[in-house]
């Protein structure tokens, strides 16, 4: 009986662990709202400042293309995973 209920226990443990670690790795929600992009080239200052990238600039390297517009033509795949309609109706790009 008494090791029935560490056994039990031990599980219950490993799955609230579990749950934790995956909420943390793959389920925290962003809103979209509090993204900010200083410069409206629809990189997140956060996604700029990975990339290298200006985030107080539209055009970092003065080309006349938005930093944005560059990143997403190298990489056109991560432009469905990373972009969102704010709900002021602006795109945002995390």
């Amino acid at each position: 009986m008494k090791k029935g209920v560490i056994i039990i226990t031990a599980i219950v443990i490993i799955l609230i662990l579990f749950s934790i670690l995956a909420y943390f790795f793959f389920g925290r929600e962003i809103n979209i709202d509090e993204i900010v992009d200083s410069d409206g080239d629809w990189l997140s200052d956060e996604k700029e400042i990975e990339i290298g990238t200006d985030p107080n600039k539209y055009d970092t390297d003065g080309d006349l293309f938005s930093d944005g517009r560059e990143y997403y033509s190298i990489f056109p795949d991560e432009f469905e995973k990373e972009c969102f309609k704010k709900s002021n109706g602006k795109t945002i790009c995390i």
